[in-house]
């Protein structure tokens, strides 16, 4: 999240400027990367927030000001693994792979873990991340 906060992103757009590569577009939409493209523009971090019920022209909201620290500590999970492209997977597998690690005793705090089973269990029963 401090990385995020500072601008410290390797964004296509960095990324060309230092000359660490010749393309600055995004991998998942082949348009220019910068950082707000990875957290707002890009329709892939469009289809996660959506499936989050976050609206994505809302940056505050992205980036999680409103939520507690326990909520926080996944919604920064998902963040890491959509700026840093850590992993590329459909964004339904990347939320319900988040909410299992923690789930199933990625942190030490019950309280975020009951969260994550909270989650799942919703979604198994409405069928939404919401």
């Amino acid at each position: 999240m401090l990385r995020l906060i500072h601008g410290d992103v390797y964004c296509g757009e960095r990324l060309k400027k230092f000359k660490l590569s010749e393309i600055d577009t995004c991998i998942r939409c082949f348009e220019k990367e910068t950082i707000k493209h990875l957290l707002t523009e890009c329709p892939y971090t469009h289809d996660v927030w959506a499936l989050l019920g976050i609206n994505a022209n809302d940056t505050k909201t992205v980036l999680g000001t409103h939520l507690t620290k326990a909520e926080l500590q996944m919604h920064a999970d998902l963040l890491s693994s959509i700026v840093f492209r850590k992993i590329a997977l459909p964004p339904t597998t990347l939320i319900e792979l988040t909410y299992i690690k923690y789930s199933k005793g990625l942190c030490r705090n019950n309280k975020v873990k009951e969260m994550a089973r909270t989650m799942i269990d919703n979604h198994n029963t409405n069928g939404t991340w919401h």
